[in-house]
């Protein structure tokens, strides 16, 4: 029988000692990146581990399969939560890291302060004589050419119409008499969102003039907008509404807004920036590990950022299963970074990162040792015919 050492030294009279796995090296190269259709799959490009919680007992990986649990945190296949960079109610960062928990996130309501009308006023349209025909905010549909209406939210994100109608002045009429082309506007809302027994409360009113090429040219408030709606909002919430960009008030073009054209009184455009408070219903990741939160109410906000961890030798870390590694004294302690700085890689989202294995390259050398093998025990079976053949001869 052939005898070797784990050295490779052979000696008459020394026995074999078989094999054994002196270590096991980490193979830590980049794996292929495949891209998936869940938008919490994660995967780091570069230098990283995402970090790990039970709750005890941190864990670290590469394997980037995330999902959102039922109590709303972020976690991997096996349960274990996810840790990051925490961010505050409104959206800034902060330098604490802890379990990224997802649950009774809400954007609160923000009132309604500025309401915009881009709208074409029709040239053609019969002025009224304020004298025969006086301005009736009970009767605002026979007292006005166009209105146009939109949503305003209050001070608890209650939503409210509000509608602004648009009369057009005849020319050398009312006190002081009206110029050419010029038109008042008035903001109602029913009397019922005011606690209003009448069928409309009105809240403000102004005054636009054109010019004979039909541009804005002044914006002017007679009373400035404001409504206390009912319900415990805010009292006397102040609303500006801006109908574009005037000449003489704004120094503009008086083009890039409302215009009096011969056309038909139309709404091109109008927009206002209150919203009522949301639930979440969707995340998105970036590059940097940040997570914006989609919200019900159309409002997005940065909810926290994943965190990686780099060591000073990842050789060290030691392999618990199920992808997941834990430090110990040959990796080093960890420093938890946002992904893309102070040498980490950046991170993917709707993405994997594969096997760093090589297919192709470990049949090679699977065949290899196959072959390897096969000529070893070659050489025992010649060996042993041998000894067969020179017991024979003996004979």
């Amino acid at each position: 029988m052939l005898s070797q050492n784990l050295t490779g030294n052979i000696t008459g009279n020394q026995l074999g000692r078989g094999t054994q796995v002196l270590s096991i090296s980490k193979v830590l190269a980049q794996g292929t990146l495949s891209t998936t259709d869940v938008n919490t799959d994660v995967a780091i490009s570069g230098v990283g581990w995402f970090q790990l919680t039970d709750g005890s007992s941190k864990f670290y990986t590469r394997d980037g399969q995330f999902h959102i649990n039922e109590s709303g945190q972020l976690v991997n296949a096996v349960g274990h939560a996810v840790v990051g960079f925490q961010y505050d109610v409104v959206g800034n960062p902060t330098s604490e890291t802890g379990i990224i928990d997802l649950t009774d996130l809400i954007t609160n309501p923000h009132a309604s302060e500025e309401i915009f009308i881009k709208a074409n006023l029709d040239s053609q349209a019969v002025g009224f004589d304020p004298a025969t025909k006086p301005w009736d905010a009970q009767d605002p549909s026979a007292t006005s050419n166009f209105a146009t209406s939109i949503r305003i939210y209050d001070s608890l994100g209650k939503d409210h119409e509000i509608t602004v109608f648009f009369r057009k002045l005849e020319a050398g009429t009312g006190v002081p008499p009206a110029g050419e082309n010029q038109w008042e506007w008035h903001a109602l809302v029913p009397g019922s969102q005011v606690g209003s027994a009448n069928n409309w409360v009105e809240g403000g009113s102004g005054k636009l003039s054109f010019t004979s090429a039909g541009a804005l040219d002044v914006e002017a408030v007679t009373t400035p907008v404001s409504f206390s709606f009912s319900g415990g909002a805010t009292a006397n919430q102040a609303v500006t509404i801006d109908f574009g960009d005037s000449i003489t008030t704004d120094g503009g073009t008086g083009l890039s807004g409302s215009t009096q054209f011969a056309s038909p009184s139309v709404v091109n455009f109008q927009s206002q920036d209150g919203y009522s408070a949301g639930n979440l219903v969707s995340i998105a990741i970036s590059g940097d590990g940040v997570i914006t939160g989609l919200f019900s109410n159309g409002r997005t906000r940065d909810v926290a950022q994943l965190a990686l961890a780099s060591f000073p030798s990842e050789d060290g870390l030691v392999s618990v299963g199920d992808n997941m590694f834990v430090e110990s004294p040959q990796s080093g302690t960890p420093t938890l970074l946002p992904p893309g700085s102070g040498g980490v890689g950046s991170v993917t989202a709707n993405a994997l990162e594969l096997s760093n294995v090589d297919v192709a390259n470990e049949f090679v050398a699977m065949i290899q040792y196959q072959r390897a093998y096969q000529a070893n025990t070659r050489v025992v079976s010649v060996g042993d015919q041998l000894l067969n053949d020179t017991v024979n001869l003996i004979r």
